[in-house]
């Protein structure tokens, strides 16, 4: 049986995992020699609603 701490802990977990792999994608967008502005902004609002109902 999973307790409630172990799910938050598998949240935080993949809270973080989504974190770190949208990070990559925008320093690679960033890195490019023309980054699209409506792809960083894709990607930041990914980012921004993936973390916040990661801990709702």
């Amino acid at each position: 049986m999973t307790t409630e701490i172990e799910i938050a802990k598998q949240k935080r977990k993949a809270a973080r995992a989504t974190y770190s792999k949208t990070v990559n994608k925008l320093q690679e967008i960033l890195a490019a020699e023309s980054p699209d502005v409506d792809d960083l902004e894709i990607h930041l609002d990914q980012l921004t609603e993936k973390f916040n109902t990661s801990y709702e």
